[in-house]
């Protein structure tokens, strides 16, 4: 929604107040929510952004040997305002005029002109001398702050775009101002249409967006949208890296089913999520959790090698610890499973093993099937009921008592349909009995 700041009704100098917020007669363009918070709002926002920048760069020092210099007039006119300095519009004007006079072709003294008559409710006016600073540099990415507001209050959302771009590819402040509302304006269709050039071009900026909008978004629908209809970057590894830092972020946040819409198109994908085979420790793969993801630390932990012949994980763990070192999630349909893998003990440490949980994470959590003590190669029969959509396997590494720990290789992990029925309670416990075997 667009807010504009009511007009004065005296044009005299006074000290410039806290922006009133009304509600325009523009609050009802359509992509006003790409805007930010009308001129005067955009500039404060932008300067709280800058302010840090702006304290650095000492104008006084400048005005001390030249007291007219245009830049360091208009620097000192900018740090006055961010410091929160109450300055008259009547002054403010009067010092960017100054800054022309050393400096006449400044266009951050043209844009102080432009606050000043917004200050003043001269919204007209603000908006040409907003242009006219445009058309003196395409880097100050305040002037394309004023110059979104403006687009979006005519719907005009493919020239609103236009200034998001050219703001984020040249100031490194902008996006602490425009990605928030651009995380929130690709909730509309039409804007995240017209975003898929700018994707497709792979710009810096978007691929930032898309890491921001997972970081700080709390439904990431529109987001997912975003990455299924623009790919996410040109560029196939920076996709896939796109895609696996979305889906991690969905699984933080439990949106399952976001999860099963990003990767499903993905090469690779459904099987992902199906499956538990040890060829998605590849995390070149983008899959995220729905690949094999290690937790190592000093005590235990796990390394995964894939090559074109085989896919293999080496498990470790010192003595008297035991923690789990790999998981994977799955989004396996109710039924029954036939599970099994491959273990080559290396070094067979007293009570050393390895164990696998399968738990139940949505609706609730609950252990689905669990075998533990494992040191040799064997299978089971899962089953997944009704009411458990959503499933976590983890391998969980034990050192045992003796001096040397445990460790192991893993491989030949595969997981089918067993053809059975599926049992109606969810979290029914199913364990194959059949003996294993130790690999020699």
């Amino acid at each position: 929604m667009a807010l504009g700041f009511k007009r004065r009704k005296s044009r005299r100098s006074a000290a410039p107040e806290a922006p009133r917020i009304q509600l325009s007669g523009a609050a009802l363009a359509k992509y006003a929510v790409i805007a930010v918070l009308g001129l005067i709002g955009a500039w404060f926002a932008f300067a709280l952004a800058v302010s840090g920048i702006a304290r650095s760069k000492a104008p006084d020092r400048a005005l001390a040997f030249v007291p007219s210099e245009g830049n360091a007039l208009a620097n000192k006119a900018d740090i006055a305002l961010l410091s929160g300095k109450k300055i008259p519009a009547k002054v403010l004007a009067n010092t960017a005029r100054a800054s022309l006079r050393s400096a006449p072709l400044n266009p951050k003294a043209v844009r102080l002109l432009a606050i000043s008559a917004a200050m003043d409710g001269d919204e007209d006016r603000a908006s040409k001398l907003v242009h006219k600073a445009a058309a003196l540099t395409r880097r100050d990415a305040l002037t394309h702050v004023f110059l979104i507001e403006e687009a979006a209050r005519r719907d005009d959302l493919k020239t609103a775009l236009v200034h998001y771009d050219l703001a984020l590819r040249t100031s490194s402040i902008a996006p602490q101002i425009l990605f928030p509302r651009l995380l929130k304006a690709i909730e509309l269709p039409e804007v995240r249409t017209a975003l898929r050039p700018y994707m497709r071009d792979g710009e810096q900026w978007t691929t930032d967006f898309v890491n921001f909008s997972k970081d700080q978004g709390k439904d990431l629908t529109a987001l997912v949208d975003l990455m299924l209809e623009t790919g996410g970057s040109p560029d196939p590894a920076t996709a896939r890296a796109l895609r696996a830092n979305v889906v991690s972020a969905l699984n933080d946040r439990q949106q399952y089913t976001q999860i099963a819409r990003l990767l499903r198109p993905a090469p690779g994908g459904t099987a992902a999520l199906t499956g538990v085979g040890l060829e998605t420790l590849d995390q070149t793969k983008g899959l995220g959790p729905a690949g094999w993801q290690l937790l190592n630390d000093a005590e235990v932990g796990a390394s995964g090698q894939v090559d074109a012949k085989a896919a293999t994980m080496t498990i470790y763990a010192n003595p008297e610890t035991s923690r789990p070192v790999a998981r994977k999630l799955l989004l396996l349909s109710p039924g029954r499973y036939r599970f099994s893998f491959r273990l080559a003990p290396l070094d067979r440490g007293e009570g050393g093993a390895i164990g696998w949980h399968l738990r139940c994470i949505q609706p609730k959590v609950s252990t689905l099937w669990r075998l533990d003590g494992v040191m040799a190669s064997g299978s089971a029969e899962w089953n997944v009921g009704q009411g458990c959509p959503v499933q976590l396997l983890e391998i969980v590494a034990t050192g045992g008592r003796g001096q040397t720990g445990m460790e192991a290789v893993l491989s030949d992990v595969a997981l089918a349909r067993s053809g059975a029925r599926a049992s109606p309670r969810s979290g029914e416990r199913v364990v194959d009995k059949a003996a294993q075997r130790p690999d020699t």
